[in-house]
């Protein structure tokens, strides 16, 4: 049952442009390689364990922001990509999924 719920996150995740729409072929795979592995709850890239798996909310609400951070890159100066690069990571340490994604 655990396997099946796992499996259809993960097949949204990949059926979702707004995940991944920003991005070339080869970061969108390793966006979504990143975000399965939350969802499965094992290592992250480098063997990174996460202490506290997140709800696939929180894998998604991830995800979109960093596509949309991608998305406005070449517009984006040092300033504001740091205060997103800040938000983003206020957002993954926070507790409860924003209602704002």
């Amino acid at each position: 049952m655990q396997d099946d719920l796992i499996r259809k996150e993960i097949e949204q995740l990949h059926e979702d442009s707004n995940l991944t729409g920003n991005l070339g072929d080869d970061s969108a795979r390793l966006l979504l390689a990143w975000a399965e592995g939350l969802i499965r709850g094992g290592p992250l890239q480098g063997g990174m364990k996460v202490a506290t798996p997140p709800s696939s909310a929180r894998v998604r609400e991830l995800t979109r922001a960093v596509n949309r951070l991608a998305g406005n890159l070449e517009q984006t100066g040092e300033t504001e990509l740091v205060r997103e690069l800040i938000n983003l990571l206020n957002t993954a340490l926070s507790a409860e999924p924003s209602t704002k994604a």
